[in-house]
C-alpha cells in the first residue's frame, strides 16, 4: 500500500507518531508513505525511512509565495506515482485541497488529528497583546474549526483522532462512530526497553526524591504552576528540587520563566535543562524521580494525550497528573501515579503522598512499565492502524 502523507510538521520531524509510526513501523508492515512536508533545515535531502520525500518549497513571505505554497502540493502529486490513499495530518485549509484531490481521483481520504487546531489558534489569541494579531488568530481558529468539524472529518473515509475523548465529541456532533479511530500517544518500546538498563532501581527505594517535568514550557501549558507547587512543598521538604527537562519556545517566554523562578526564590531549587535529545532527556528520569504532568483542563488540552505521561510510566517514573480524560484513564488503569485537580493545594498534596512513601513509588514504577508495554506502544498501535488501512483496499 502506498500513501500520500501530508503533515503540518517540517520534514525533519522526529515525532514518534510521524517518524516512528509511519516512517518505521507501518513501513515495516508494507505501508509505503510518501511524506509531503516543508524543509526546516538547509542540510537536505533529509532521510525519511518510510518512502519518498516530497519537499514543499519554503519561500519568502508575500501573497504570491503563499498562493504558490498552497498550489504546489497539487502540482507535485499529479506527476507522482499512483497512491492508494491520502492521509492529511492537522492541515486545515490545505487539507481542503487534498480532500478535493482525493475525491477527484477517487482515493480514500484519511484525516489525522493530533490536536484541535482551532482551539490552538484561540489560545494563541488569548496570549497575544497585539489586537490585529489577536483578531487574525481568532479568525484562523474559526476557519480551522469550520473546515475540520464540518468538512474534513465528517466527509473523510477514516479519521484517526488523538484520544477517546476527541472521538466522543465527534460522535456527539453526529459523525459515524465507525470512521473514528482513537490513536493516543505511545512510545517506541524497542527504544524504551533498550534504555531500561540505565534505570537506577536501588535509588527508587530511598527516601530522597526529586520532581521532574518533561516537555515544552510554553505559556499555554502554564509552567508557572509547577513553580508555585514547588514553593509550597519546600515549606515541608526544604531540600526538594525540580528539574524542567525542556525549554520555552521563545526567548521572551524563557525570560518570564527565569524571572518567576527568581521572584519565588527558587533559583537553587529549579534547573532548566534547555532542549535535549530524547536519550539525554530520559537520562534525567533514571533515578528516584516523580514525574509531573499538570496539563491545564481546558478546550485545547481536554482532548489531548500527553506523551510525557506515557514516557514517565515507561521509564519507571510514578506520575502526578491533572484529570484530563486520557491522563486520568492511564493513571486509573495502570496504578502508576496519582491524579489531582490543578490547584496548588490538591496537586501539592498528591505529590506529598508520593514523597512520603518510597514503597508506593517503587510499586507504581513497576506498574507503569508493565502497563505501557501492554497498552501504549507504537509497535502495537501500528498493527491496529494497518488493519484499518487494509480494510479500505
Amino acid at each position: 500500500m502506498r500513501l500520500l502523507y501530508v503533515v503540518r510538521e517540517g520534514c525533519d520531524t522526529k515525532r514518534p507518531d510521524v517518524y516512528g509510526l509511519f516512517g518505521c513501523y507501518l513501513a515495516g508492515l508494507g505501508v509505503e508513505s510518501h511524506l509531503l512536508a516543508s524543509p526546516v533545515v538547509k542540510q537536505l535531502p533529509y532521510a525519511w525511512p518510510g518512502g519518498e520525500m516530497l519537499i514543499k518549497p519554503r519561500m519568502v513571505s508575500g501573497l504570491k509565495a503563499k498562493c504558490w505554497q498552497l498550489l504546489f502540493p497539487l502540482v507535485l502529486v499529479v506527476v507522482k506515482p499512483k497512491y492508494d490513499a491520502v492521509v492529511v495530518r492537522d492541515k486545515t485549509l490545505s487539507g481542503l485541497f487534498f480532500y478535493l484531490y482525493a475525491r477527484l481521483l477517487r482515493l480514500p481520504f484519511i484525516f489525522w488529528v493530533s490536536y484541535p487546531v482551532g482551539e490552538a489558534y484561540d489560545s494563541l489569541a488569548t496570549l497575544t497583546p497585539q489586537q490585529i494579531k489577536k483578531a487574525l488568530y481568532r479568525l484562523r481558529g474559526k476557519l480551522s474549526k469550520l473546515v475540520v468539524d464540518k468538512v474534513l472529518i465528517p466527509n473523510s473515509d477514516l479519521a484517526f483522532l488523538q484520544s477517546e475523548q476527541m472521538v466522543s465529541q465527534y460522535i456527539i456532533n453526529g459523525v459515524l462512530p465507525s470512521k473514528l479511530i482513537p490513536v493516543p500517544m505511545c512510545v517506541e518500546w524497542k527504544k524504551i526497553n533498550a534504555f531500561h538498563e540505565q534505570i537506577d532501581w536501588d535509588s527508587k527505594k530511598q527516601v530522597g526524591c526529586k520532581l521532574a517535568y518533561l516537555g515544552t514550557l510554553d505559556l499555554r501549558r502554564e509552567p508557572f504552576f509547577m513553580l508555585q507547587v514547588l514553593k509550597r512543598l519546600r515549606h515541608r521538604y526544604p531540600d526538594l528540587t525540580l528539574i524542567l527537562i525542556g525549554d520555552c519556545p521563545s526567548q521572551s517566554e524563557r525570560d518570564l520563566l527565569d524571572q518567576m523562578i527568581a521572584d519565588l526564590e527558587l533559583t537553587n531549587a529549579v534547573t532548566v535543562t534547555g532542549w535535549l535529545s530524547q536519550h539525554q532527556a530520559w537520562q534525567h528520569l533514571c533515578g528516584n524521580v516523580i514525574g509531573l504532568s499538570p496539563v491545564p483542563v481546558n478546550d485545547l488540552y481536554q482532548v489531548s494525550s500527553p506523551t510525557k505521561t506515557i514516557e514517565y510510566l515507561a521509564l519507571g517514573v510514578p506520575a502526578v497528573v491533572t484529570p484530563i480524560p486520557d491522563q486520568r484513564t492511564v493513571i486509573e488503569e495502570s496504578g502508576a501515579g496519582l491524579c489531582a485537580d490543578m490547584t496548588e493545594i490538591d496537586f501539592a498534596n498528591a505529590v506529598s503522598e508520593l514523597l512520603d512513601s518510597p514503597e508506593k513509588r517503587y510499586a507504581m514504577a513497576v506498574n507503569g512499565i508493565d502497563y505501557v508495554r501492554r497498552t501504549r506502544t507504537y509497535e502495537g498501535s501500528s498493527k491496529l492502524i494497518y488493519q484499518h488501512l487494509m480494510s479500505m483496499q
